[in-house]
Order: C-alpha cells, then structure tokens, then sequence
C-alpha cells in the first residue's frame, strides 16, 4: 500500500504543479488579453475622433469651396457690370454720337450697377454723371449724351 500512497502523493504533486503552473499562466493569459482588448478600445475611439474631425473639416472646406464659389460668381458679374459701364460711357465723349442705341445701353449698365456695384462705385458714378449733367447745362456744350433728370 505504501507505494499506491506514493503514487498517489506524486500524482497529486504533478497535479497541484500543473494546477500552478497553469494559473500562471492563464493569468499572463488573461491580463494579455485585457491588455489588447482595452488597446482595441483605444484605437477604436481614436479612430471615431479621427473620422469625426477629418468629417468636420471635410464639411468646413466644401462650405468655404461653395462661399468662394459665389465670391467669384460675384466678382465676375461686377467686372462684367463695370466693362459695360465703362463702355457705355464712350456717349460721354466728345465726337462719339450719343445715338438711342448707346444711350440705352448706358442707362441698361448704369441699373445693373445699382445691382451689383460697391457703394464707393455708385458714388463715383453718380458724381461723374452730376458733373456731365452739369456740362451738358452749359451753353457752349452739345457733346455727349444728357441724362435728364425728373
């Protein structure tokens, strides 16, 4: 009997060895796993927050692409306004014959400026007109175009 208790007691030594060697290592095994679950965590959320910010600033830069856009359709539409206004204004000019043609043309340019000219443009514009006005009053002036004022 004494041998069946030796065996025993080995079988239970090698046991209880592979029982701590075992919790070893399932506990290595385990605060691993803990580890990369809480990186995937990690990583996971700072790849939310990098989406996030690169879709907020995607949102920005098309706002600003469709403002700059509308900018420059503005922009163009007033150097359009402004080429017909400086064209037209060849009625202004001593020799050229202010026909119907060009007087219309110019009061058409001079209502889109209204539209879409700066303030210190009208104002320019409407003291060029006054001092032609005020030419045409005088008595040896038949050049150019008059605008009649009501």
């Amino acid at each position: 009997m004494e041998i069946f208790e030796t065996i025993q007691i080995i079988a239970n030594a090698v046991f209880l060895i592979s029982i701590l060697m075992f919790g070893k290592y399932l506990r290595s095994y385990l605060a691993e796993k803990g580890k990369n679950a809480a990186s995937k965590e990690d990583i996971e959320h700072l790849t939310k927050s990098v989406e996030s910010v690169k879709h907020e600033y995607t949102a920005q830069i098309e706002r600003l692409k469709s403002e700059l856009q509308d900018e420059l359709h503005v922009i163009e539409r007033r150097r359009r306004i402004y080429e017909e206004i400086c064209n037209s204004m060849r009625v202004f000019i001593a020799g050229n014959g202010a026909s119907d043609e060009a007087k219309d043309r110019f009061l058409a340019a001079y209502s889109s400026a209204w539209l879409w000219s700066s303030d210190r443009v009208l104002t320019l514009l409407n003291v060029f007109v006054d001092l032609q006005i005020k030419h045409a009053k005088q008595p040896t002036s038949n050049d150019g175009f008059v605008l009649e004022c009501a």
